[in-house]
């Protein structure tokens, strides 16, 4: 047996388990909560479609070789994973932050293109205020983290921000050294790629805390099946503040 077996049989295992979330994804049609659930219903749907569609790019890539180039995309699924975990502990709070978001961002977007002399129309995008207490999580994805016992998630995420951003390190994975005065020309980066079964987790993780918000026993089962192929466990663990 190969060094790489157990590696590949990891990855391997992690793609059949995006590709079970997205087959489960494209098979739900309506989702039924009560009234008060709506809202974060609404907000956790989007989120978790967030995560599952965007690893399932980020597999797409991998088999096309782009697998470095979507560490951007496992940022993404990485952040909206640990989202979904705040809003199934405290739906109101995120709520208020995200509505409160939402606005200074249309705000802030308005004003500028204003004050650059673009025609953004009549519409008054008023500053909103009284800044909730919940803002802080979507400002300081480290703090959202330790609060709610995720450290496994905000780490991967920062290596792959090293890349996210221009930087010196964004430049020297495609970078070879000098040799004879010639620079050596890479057509794709030095490193090997994302890690799938990290990308897989994060997809565990949303699912389970979706589950767990619109108390699916159909997606529980999902949540379990991953759980078995992955060798992790998805309880979704209760913030900190």
């Amino acid at each position: 047996m190969s060094d790489n077996e157990p590696t590949e049989a990891h990855e391997a295992a992690a793609d059949e388990c995006i590709g079970l979330v997205v087959g489960h994804l494209e098979r739900m049609t309506a989702i039924r909560v009560p009234a008060e659930m709506r809202a974060p219903t609404l907000l956790g749907y989007g989120w978790w479609l967030r995560v599952v569609r965007t690893a399932d790019a980020v597999r797409t890539l991998r088999r096309s070789s782009f697998g470095h180039e979507a560490g951007a995309l496992v940022r993404t699924a990485l952040h909206h994973a640990a989202a979904i975990c705040w809003l199934v502990n405290a739906p109101d709070e995120v709520l208020e932050a995200v509505r409160y978001e939402d606005e200074r961002r249309k705000h802030s977007l308005a004003k500028g293109a204003r004050d650059r002399g673009w025609d953004v129309g009549e519409d008054d995008f008023p500053k909103p205020e009284h800044k909730p207490a919940g803002m802080v999580y979507l400002s300081d994805f480290e703090k959202l983290c330790d609060d709610l016992q995720l450290r496994n998630l905000y780490i991967p995420y920062r290596v792959e921000s090293g890349y996210f951003h221009p930087s010196a390190q964004s430049a020297e994975v495609y970078m070879e050294e000098e040799v004879d005065g010639a620079i050596s020309l890479r057509t794709a980066a030095r490193t090997s790629g994302v890690d799938l079964r990290g990308t897989a987790v994060s997809v565990g993780l949303a699912t389970s805390a979706f589950s767990e918000l619109i108390d699916s026993g159909d997606l529980r089962h999902v949540v379990d099946e991953l759980a078995h192929r992955l060798d992790v466990e998805f309880s979704i663990p209760v913030l900190r503040g």
